[in-house]
């Protein structure tokens, strides 16, 4: 990640970030705005913070010294979700899967998820009924190169393995019937919109291309 990545995010969410870096040692940030911050493909909406431990008191005190909460979603031993003041979602999840890459230093933030580790936690989503902004992450992920849909499965396979099912994520990667379609236009990309119809073909045309990899397992 170079620092001209930051320009995925606006002023308020560069805040949060910068914020952020104090959490160091708590954990590190996932999601779609790590991954928008490493493939530079669309702007940064909300913060996924995956925590080493589960949620405590002092962890929450730390909180709300850092930002000024407006409103709590979620609180429990594993999430705690707010609001900020500028009406920005900020979630703190405890995480107790073990991620097998090394994470991505920053030097005005927390340690990033990498690529392919973020990209294996949207396969598991897909699993259990992921987003659009899933499907756009993972489908910038296998243009770009960064890593192939093997990589990504066996990944997965290693992280969650019995709760990952490979069959499932296949036929879910290419079914968007349940996908909310509300959601597509909330997206804001940073470089050329993705047509719903193109994504499913290059899915398609993926999941062909390393069928055979995939047989001989």
């Amino acid at each position: 990640m170079t620092e001209n990545n930051l320009q995925i995010l606006d002023k308020k969410r560069l805040e949060i970030f910068k914020n952020l870096n104090s959490f160091k040692k708590e954990g590190y940030l996932a999601g779609g705005t790590a991954l928008a911050l490493q493939l530079n493909h669309r702007f940064s909406y909300d913060f996924d913070f995956f925590c080493y431990r589960s949620i405590n008191r002092a962890l929450l005190n730390k909180i709300r010294k850092n930002f000024l909460i407006k409103k709590i979603a979620i609180n429990n031993n594993d999430e705690f979700t707010f609001f900020n003041k500028d009406n920005i979602k900020i979630t703190f999840l405890y995480f107790p899967f073990e991620f097998k890459n090394k994470l991505v230093n920053v030097k005005q933030g927390p340690q990033l998820l990498s690529v392919l580790d973020i990209a294996s936690a949207k396969a598991y989503a897909l699993n259990r009924r992921g987003s659009w902004r899933d499907y756009l992450d993972l489908y910038n992920i296998l243009k770009s190169e960064k890593n192939t849909l093997k990589q990504i499965i066996d990944n997965a396979e290693k992280i969650f393995q019995e709760m990952f099912s490979k069959k499932l994520f296949l036929s879910q990667l290419t079914y968007f019937d349940d996908v909310d379609k509300s959601d597509i236009k909330k997206v804001n990309f940073f470089k050329n919109p993705v047509d719903l119809g193109n994504m499913k073909n290059f899915f398609e045309s993926e999941i062909k291309k390393q069928a055979l990899k995939f047989y001989k397992k």
